[in-house]
């Protein structure tokens, strides 16, 4: 499927309807709901609602406005790796990243994952709803590398309980094992009101921060 600016969308994973506003690179689309709140999301996890073509869809489109153009948000993601600012202090990190810093309280935010320790890191990351869970991202971490989780609007944020993160330690050859790790990583907007710095956001110790090895 390949959507388009003015599209009409549902959400596969919430109960969301909206219109598209804008088309990023990488997949990422950006949708406003009824209520005028805007998600950035991949473009996987929407699915087209009009599937008659009138007389309107087969016209020339209509070339965007400047106040059009101007409401896109860009994505902004910093070349410098986070875990570049970190000492090796064998220690598993939440860093955010805010893709507009001179609007803290409204912008979207990229959510990484660090893993600043000498294990492999098994995981799994979902947005926790009382007993139910939906699915952000499952995956296998190297040592001392870093993984962009996802990017998520404030709003979204506010709808559910947090992120939960289960943990398994893994190394080649002999090592002392771990016991696997549960997290649920928690924060609201509040949190950015003092600003941060433009290309890096120094991990911020969250729920599972302390989960040294």
């Amino acid at each position: 499927m390949k959507l388009k600016t003015g599209d009409k969308v549902r959400f596969l994973n919430e109960a969301i309807d909206g219109v598209v506003s804008g088309i990023h690179s990488q997949g990422r689309v950006e949708v406003v709901d009824s209520h005028g709140f805007t998600h950035m999301t991949d473009e996987s996890l929407l699915v087209s609602v009009e599937f008659t073509i009138g007389t309107e869809d087969l016209a020339e489109p209509t070339p965007a406005s400047e106040s059009d153009k101007a409401s896109v948000k860009p994505v902004l993601k910093s070349s410098i790796p986070i875990i570049a600012s970190i000492d090796q202090d064998q220690t598993i990190y939440a860093a955010i990243r805010l893709l507009d810093e001179k609007n803290p309280l409204t912008t979207d935010i990229e959510l990484f994952l660090v893993n600043n320790t000498d294990f492999t890191l098994c995981f799994s990351c979902t947005k926790r709803w009382g007993e139910l869970r939906v699915g952000v991202n499952a995956d296998v971490l190297s040592d001392h590398k870093e993984l962009l989780l996802g990017v998520f609007s404030q709003d979204e944020i506010h709808r559910f309980e947090g992120f939960e993160f289960h943990f398994l330690f893994y190394k080649k050859g002999e090592f002392k094992p771990r016991q696997p790790d549960v997290k649920l990583l928690r924060f609201t907007s509040s949190d950015f009101k003092s600003g941060v710095p433009a290309e890096i956001i120094r991990p911020r110790r969250y729920g599972f921060a302390h989960a040294s090895v």
